[in-house]
């Protein structure tokens, strides 16, 4: 397709877009930003623009609300035309036809949304469609109002986009097929029909969603209904940036992201051609590993080896070693009379490369104390750590460095061909066993893994391999073999990679994993990188990746967050059954994601996709910022993230306007939206309960329902604290720890 001199798909390099985030009836503004997005060949000297202009923007979408945006749009065309600036500018609207046919006459591309192109405003009315037919009977409506766009369209040669918006379907749609990927793409085909029917055929399809989970699976469930159908249009991947910086800022870390995608296109990445059982565009599960068990005559607890909600390992070296305090914080731990213990963001285990002398004593203490408890003797820390399961922070370390420095209790790495040569037992002097997989293992040796007593398996491709499509042979290949180990994505990055690579890379390549179900945790190596940066990051992408149901923690099988959190001392002895192994009894259906169908019109997807995700922060869901925004969004998420940043757990939506508004905060917990111009809308469950609360207020939300309104906005923060802790989810911040000295 084209749009304007900017062609997209098929051999053609993937193309950038961004939008602004200015007021479109301010034409200087508009094109001032736009300008600081474009991919300006010409030397702009005025202002800011000379070092913004090469930001690398090929389009860039503007807001369209109403007319006098549209009449606006027409000014800024032509002046971005006189200041010799050709990029092609997209059109967003939403539930105004007429406003689209308005500025079809200036902009090169029109983006539609199906959920509120012709049905208006949202709502959520639920209305039964005993007889298909009715529902099908209804198309003639949208055709009505949308033939006229189309016809338009390619008379002009303009491109159009039919972006989908998970949180914005329309009350038609979500009756029918429910809150699904398919509903999604039902959507979007109803659009496509119409635009085929006059032979119009400069369009792409975008699918939007707040879970990444349901974005995934809603693109490949397009993908395959296209191919089903001869289609080929272009798909548009929309990644929203939860409104915290100008557009211009966010065009190198999506250059990366590109090239990326190019790169892997260009160099033909992939592997010998394999049968795949373990992905499916209509059902979704997520592969669980065994957790470790503890035996007999163990000294140390190997139970919290790994998480059952998600694992983290660190890769620590022997000059971290050198300061311990430091260390522990590094890794997440908390401090108790000196004593390193397990928070709800430490990392499980750490892996090791080479291990301390037996002759380096001081090394030794620190490996120590990551381990075990303190010492019998130790009775103050004793008394602090009571109520504490215990826990470890476990060591792993390559067979060989074993056997050059043994560590009582420690884990030896093996290859999957050391250890079947030495019969899949640990070897002599390590407390355990786990593999290294690099996915170029042979088919016979993969079916051979079950016969391996190990408790986990590292997952680490080395350079030129295919590290998604390696991945995805190795865990078909373990689910033949029958299998139940769980595998932990391993990446390594060279010194001195900028952090940007390292976030897309593994974001990229071991998120795109975790969102298939596949993989139960990361390890993220990299030399000379903090390591509190290294965990956070392994930390976040579990989350992103929906990796545990935050609702069910907080419903049926509500935790004593008081306990848990309150008293900085987490119940370990419910989450492990009392030292008993079965896990998967307590936990029922916490532990295991059975498959459900996606057609099946079933309304919670937070439950479809949301199982095992191990939360550790405070989780915000926002709109990007745009012309629509009706109220500074930056400063205010910036003011709700300094007081609430320590809630695991808790979502918090900030909503520019009504389009991203209660649809598409529906995975938060609390949240407010902009409904007009310096007016803010407040909901009761699916309910608007009070409309053009004025901009000088705030109304707080609890889920989709509206509980306060006309909060003066120098007291927000306070009053969603209070919100917070009037419906059980708030717990204090821990004291700051006591500062201790650390050498230089």
């Amino acid at each position: 397709m084209q749009i304007g001199p900017v062609k997209v798909g098929s051999q053609h390099r993937v193309a950038l877009q961004t939008m602004t985030t200015t007021d479109t009836r301010d034409v200087a503004a508009t094109v001032a930003q736009m300008k600081k997005c474009a991919d300006a060949s010409a030397d702009i000297v005025r202002g800011t623009v000379k070092k913004c202009a090469d930001a690398g923007a090929d389009i860039v979408r503007i807001t369209v609300q109403g007319r006098k945006e549209a009449e606006a749009c027409m000014k800024i065309r032509e002046q971005l035309f006189k200041d010799g600036y050709d990029v092609p500018l997209v059109a967003d609207i939403h539930f105004q036809p007429a406003v689209a046919m308005m500025v079809a006459e200036a902009f090169e591309k029109i983006r539609i949304n199906p959920g509120n192109f012709a049905d208006g405003r949202k709502t959520f009315e639920e209305i039964n469609y005993d007889d298909p037919a009715e529902f099908e009977a209804e198309r003639a409506h949208i055709e009505e109002v949308f033939t006229p766009l189309v016809l338009k369209c390619k008379e002009l040669g303009r491109a159009m986009r039919i972006g989908t918006n998970h949180g914005s379907l329309s009350a038609r749609i979500l009756s029918f097929y429910g809150d699904t990927p398919k509903g999604m793409v039902e959507s979007a085909f109803e659009f496509a029909d119409i635009c085929r029917k006059h032979d119009y055929h400069n369009f792409v399809f975008s699918m939007k969603a707040s879970n990444p989970l349901v974005m995934v699976q809603a693109y490949r469930l397009l993908a395959e209904e296209q191919y089903k159908r001869g289609w080929d249009y272009p798909l548009h991947l929309g990644v929203t940036e939860a409104g915290e910086e100008d557009p211009e800022y966010e065009m190198d870390p999506c250059k990366r992201l590109a090239s990326l995608g190019e790169t892997a296109c260009s160099e033909g990445w992939g592997v010998p051609e394999f049968s795949e059982t373990t992905r499916d565009t209509h059902t979704f599960s997520r592969r669980v590993g065994v957790l470790p068990e503890q035996r007999e005559g163990d000294e140390l607890d190997f139970r919290p080896l790994l998480h059952r909600d998600g694992t983290v390992f660190s890769a620590v070296s022997l000059a971290d070693l050198k300061q311990p305090e430091a260390l522990y914080r590094k890794l997440g731990a908390k401090l108790v009379v000196g004593m390193p213990f397990k928070d709800i963001a430490t990392s499980d285990s750490i892996f090791m490369r080479q291990l301390p002398a037996e002759s380096d004593a001081e090394a030794r203490r620190a490996l120590r104390r990551l381990q075990e408890l303190p010492a019998e003797s130790d009775a103050e820390a004793r008394r602090a750590l009571r109520r504490l399961q215990e826990v470890g922070v476990h060591v792993l370390a390559p067979a060989a460095a074993l056997a050059a420095n043994p560590l009582p209790g420690a884990v030896a790495v093996m290859t999957l061909a050391e250890a079947l040569a030495a019969g899949g037992k640990a070897p002599a002097g390590a407390s355990r066993l786990a593999l290294s997989l690099n996915g170029t293992e042979s088919d016979d040796q993969l079916a051979a893994i079950k016969s391996v007593d190990a408790v986990v398996a590292l997952l680490d491709t080395p350079d030129g391999v295919s590290r998604v499509h390696s991945s995805r042979r190795v865990f078909d290949a373990i689910k033949r073999a029958g299998s139940e180990i769980p595998v932990l994505h391993h990446i390594r990055f060279a010194a001195g990679t900028h952090r940007d690579e390292v976030v897309i890379k593994t974001g990229s390549w071991v998120g795109g994993l975790l969102v298939d179900g596949l993989g139960d945790g990361a390890m993220i190596e990299a030399e000379g990188e903090d390591l509190d940066f290294l965990r956070t990051t392994s930390f976040g992408l579990l989350q992103g990746s929906r990796m545990r149901n935050v609702k069910t923690e907080y419903g049926s099988r509500m935790r004593n967050v008081k306990t848990e959190y309150g008293s900085r001392m987490r119940n370990v002895k419910k989450e492990y059954g009392s030292r008993m192994r079965n896990v998967k009894t307590e936990y029922g259906s916490r532990m295991r994601n059975v498959k459900t169908e996606y057609g099946s019109r079933m309304r919670n997807v937070k439950t479809e996709y949301g199982s095992r995700m191990r939360n550790v922060k405070t989780e915000y869901v926002s709109c990007p910022s745009c012309g629509r925004t009706l109220f500074d969004l930056q400063e205010v998420t910036e003011q709700i993230r300094q007081k609430t940043g320590h809630l695991p757990g808790v979502a918090i939506a900030v909503m520019g306007c009504i389009v991203n508004g209660p649809g598409e905060m529906a995975d938060a917990d609390f949240g407010y939206v902009g409904g007009a111009p310096g007016k803010i809308d407040l909901y009761v469950g699916k309910e608007v309960v009070q409309r053009g609360i004025p901009m000088d207020s705030i109304d707080l939300y609890v889920g989709k329902e509206v509980v306060q309104r006309g909060i003066p906005m120098d007291s927000a923060c306070d009053a969603l604290v209070q919100l917070i802790k009037d419906n059980g989810r708030w717990v204090d911040l821990p004291e700051p720890e006591e500062a201790q000295p650390v050498a230089a």
